[in-house]
């Protein structure tokens, strides 16, 4: 299995790293199976391990067995793949416990929103109808005091006075509904 790496290897570090390291991959794929329970997962692991054991080549001990250095570099990259998909996870599991508290809050105030919707309208009903036709057009159906003056068939200066006295009328019952 040929692998690259960003240092500069010799031919004979390559061929040291090919005879000492190569026939010792199918145990390493042995243990990263055991490890991941997964195969996809462990033939990454392996991957990884190699370039690993490639670029860190000339640290080895040759008077050491090869498959105890290899085993030793297959369990921590396991580790450090372990902890990092652990960071990642906390993250996920972080932005999914804000997302769920936004949206409990958005339907809270959804909710809250609707009541205080109720009530307005409630309110807006109890006033004389003079004041609640000139609330109705100005306010809540957004028309311009001369609009509303010609829907109601008043003069201008009448609908911002009813407008005013039916706001302080709104504004009573809407403190009372509220206490």
């Amino acid at each position: 299995m040929a692998t690259t790496t960003d240092t500069a290897q010799t031919p004979a570090t390559r061929r040291a790293f090919e005879a000492t390291v190569l026939p010792h991959t199918e145990a390493m794929a042995a243990r990263a199976l055991q490890l991941t329970k997964n195969a996809a997962e462990a033939d990454d692991l392996v991957q990884e391990a190699l370039i690993r054991a490639l670029r860190f080549f000339d640290s080895y001990d040759a008077s050491q067995p090869p498959r105890a250095w290899l085993f030793t570099i297959v369990r921590n990259t396991f580790v450090n793949r372990w902890h990092a998909m652990s960071r990642r996870r906390d993250v996920h599991t972080a932005v999914r416990a804000e997302v769920e508290c936004v949206a409990a809050h958005t339907a809270i105030d959804v909710l809250e929103a609707d009541e205080t919707a109720a009530r307005v309208r409630e309110a807006v009903e109890a006033l004389p109808p003079q004041f609640r036709d000139a609330i109705r057009a100005v306010d809540l159906e957004g028309a311009s005091y001369l609009e509303a003056a010609e829907a109601l068939g008043v003069p201008k200066g009448t609908v911002m006075s009813r407008l005013s006295r039916g706001r302080k009328r709104l504004a009573v019952l809407l403190t009372e509904a509220a206490a």
